[in-house]
């Protein structure tokens, strides 16, 4: 690790990987129902997060030597990239689907009808 590097805002960033990562495994969560649309906003949310911040993480470790123009749009994109993320999880919050509605042993039993 180069020396001018904070060790606190990488170990933030490992962090926020990590959370992206369990958030895309939220749609796999069996007691859990939502709506299909908000199984694939969970994953591609946990993805895009994944790799915008192990891009952000590669800069700001050093990893990768840009001119200063292109970190300009890097950083740019990756400011549209987290909006686009608070959208999508901003959307999950407001239609209900980030909780889910509970599974009932009801819902596990029944066959659907023919």
């Amino acid at each position: 690790m180069s020396g001018n590097v904070d060790s606190t805002r990488v170990v933030l960033k490992c962090a926020i990987i990590a959370g992206f990562v369990c958030m895309t495994f939220f749609p796999l969560s069996r007691t859990r129902r939502r709506a299909r649309w908000a199984n694939c906003a969970f994953v591609a949310a946990g993805l895009i997060g994944i790799s915008a911040e192990t891009l952000s993480l590669m800069i700001l470790m050093e990893w990768l030597s840009l001119s200063l123009l292109a970190r300009r749009e890097i950083d740019r994109v990756l400011h549209y990239t987290y909006g686009l993320l608070l959208l999508i999880i901003f959307a999950l919050i407001v239609s209900g689907q980030l909780r889910g509605t509970k599974r009932s042993r009801y819902d596990e039993t029944r066959k659907p009808d023919p």
